[in-house]
Parts: structure tokens; C-alpha cells; sequence
């Protein structure tokens, strides 16, 4: 998987290897994807 963020101009992207992440957190919210293809985050709420 390949993660892209724009910031202003600059692109940047991340890209996943082939292992499964491991580690300690907590569920920070919920992404949804539109039928237009756009993805809306929601955060948690406290």
C-alpha cells in the first residue's frame, strides 16, 4: 500500500513492505470512502 500526503506543493509517500505492523495504540477513528472515491476521517471521539 502507498500513502500519499500533500503538503502545499511538496508530495510525499510511504510506501508498506511485505510485513505485518505490530505494536502497541488505540482506534483513532474511522475513514469512509464516498461513492465519488473521496475518503472522509472521523475522528474518535473522547
Amino acid at each position: 500500500m502507498t500513502i500519499t500526503i500533500r503538503n502545499g506543493e511538496k508530495l510525499k509517500r510511504y510506501t508498506s513492505g511485505d510485513r505485518i505492523g505490530e505494536g502497541g495504540g488505540i482506534k483513532a477513528g474511522t475513514t469512509y470512502r464516498l461513492p465519488e472515491g473521496n475518503l472522509v476521517y472521523i475522528p474518535e471521539s473522547e
